[in-house]
Order: C-alpha cells, then sequence, then structure tokens
C-alpha cells in the first residue's frame, strides 16, 4: 500500500471517528502513550531513557537520554503540528512529527559539543516491530488529538 493510499484511508478513518464521537482526547492521548511504549526503539540505539509526554494543554513533550548522559528534549503544542509520518518498514522506522517551520523547541544539555537550543519542524522518534495497522492507529489518534484541541482552544 503506498503513502498516498494509507493517508486516504487514515482520512476518511479519522472523519468516522469524530461523527461518531468514538475517541476523547484522553482515550486518543493514552492509545498514543501505549503504542510509543510498546514500540519504542530508543534502546536499540543505545540511548538510556526516554519518555513522551502529552498534556492536557494541548503539548507534546520527549525526552531523550543518551548513554553519556546527555539529554535531547523536544516540546510543541498540538496546534503547531501538521501530520506524521513512517520511514522505515515495520521493523524498523522512525516515526516523524511534522510541524510548521520553527515550532518545534529542541534543547540539548550535557552534550560534548556543547548545549543547543534551536527551533525545528521536525521531531524523529525511532520504532520497532510495530504493525502497519498500529501505525494507523497512532497517526489516528494524533490527528484526533490536533482536532480535538483546535475546537477546543481556538
Amino acid at each position: 500500500m503506498n503513502l498516498l493510499n494509507i493517508k486516504n484511508f487514515i482520512s476518511i478513518y479519522i472523519l468516522s471517528l469524530f461523527i461518531n464521537g468514538i475517541l476523547s482526547f484522553e482515550d486518543s492521548r493514552k492509545n498514543i502513550l501505549e503504542l510509543h511504549h510498546k514500540f519504542n526503539a530508543e534502546e536499540l540505539l543505545g540511548h538510556r531513557n526516554s519518555k513522551l509526554e502529552i498534556t492536557k494543554e494541548g503539548f507534546i513533550r520527549y525526552k531523550r537520554e543518551k548513554s553519556d548522559k546527555s539529554v535531547e528534549y523536544y516540546s510543541f503544542r498540538l496546534d503547531k503540528f501538521k501530520d506524521v509520518d513512517f520511514l522505515g518498514s515495520e521493523n524498523a522506522c522512525l516515526l516523524v512529527f511534522k510541524c510548521e517551520d520553527s515550532s518545534i523547541i529542541f534543547q540539548t544539555y550535557g552534550a560534548k559539543g556543547g548545549d543547543i537550543d534551536e527551533m525545528e519542524k521536525e521531531m524523529k522518534i525511532p520504532m520497532k516491530n510495530i504493525p502497519m495497522d498500529q501505525m494507523m492507529d497512532l497517526r489516528t489518534n494524533l490527528m484526533n488529538l490536533k482536532q480535538m484541541f483546535v475546537n477546543t482552544y481556538k
């Protein structure tokens, strides 16, 4: 199945969920966090720890602690979120959050080359052994979160 067909299918699926009112903000948030926990591949890259957080105020935050004890931190608001893509295969892929230009805060602490504080437009999270239907569930829940946040707070 090509990427365009997947996106069309997901868009129709999301629309049906909104019409039926099946998923609440909290349900979508929990589903995303569970899928991330289940399929996270940070340890395969030698990283010590990582944490994905989605707040009720509409922030998505991701913290990664590397083996050298340096820390990478990402943060963005759901209203700046555009889409999510998966680069790779079901066995190993990157979950790529795409946002408006310069809307993701990226910071590093304790890095050998010095600390970084800049704005980005993408955030990448490594995933492993995630079936296609679970990828689609993750994307559906992210788009659902964004839509509910925008409808509630805009």
